[in-house]
């Protein structure tokens, strides 16, 4: 079968947006971990082409570059999860503390009208 050069461009952009669009359920985890393994790919099918310069070499390449890829999203998405995780207990904190200053500055308040009383005796 002979595929003409503007077919393959309308099934390569029908492929990428097949793929595109099953990313949209995905949470952030698995989102970086499948951008990892495309960009992999990617990475992989134009080194495993540049190198045997045939169909093999590329499908190849793109395995391998998509396992490397993944294995790196995997990697970045678990960091990225950790400082997720470090940021709320920080905004927590923050909130807790400026609670804090809320009520020694009432505090505060109180004891100074109560000084001035006092001094006014």
């Amino acid at each position: 079968m002979i595929i003409h050069h503007s077919s393959k461009q309308l099934l390569i952009a029908s492929l990428v947006g097949s793929l595109l669009s099953g990313c949209a359920g995905m949470n952030d985890q698995q989102t970086t971990v499948a951008q990892g393994a495309g960009f992999g790919a990617l990475l992989g099918a134009v080194a495993g082409q540049a190198i045997g310069g045939n169909t093999r070499s590329t499908l190849i390449g793109a395995a391998a570059g998509g396992l490397i890829g993944a294995a790196v999203g995997s990697s970045i998405a678990e960091r990225k999860a950790q400082y997720a995780n470090e940021e709320d207990f920080l905004v927590a904190e923050i909130q807790r503390n400026q609670e804090f200053i809320r009520e020694a500055d009432e505090e505060n308040r109180q004891l100074y009208a109560e000084i001035d009383r006092l001094d006014s005796e």
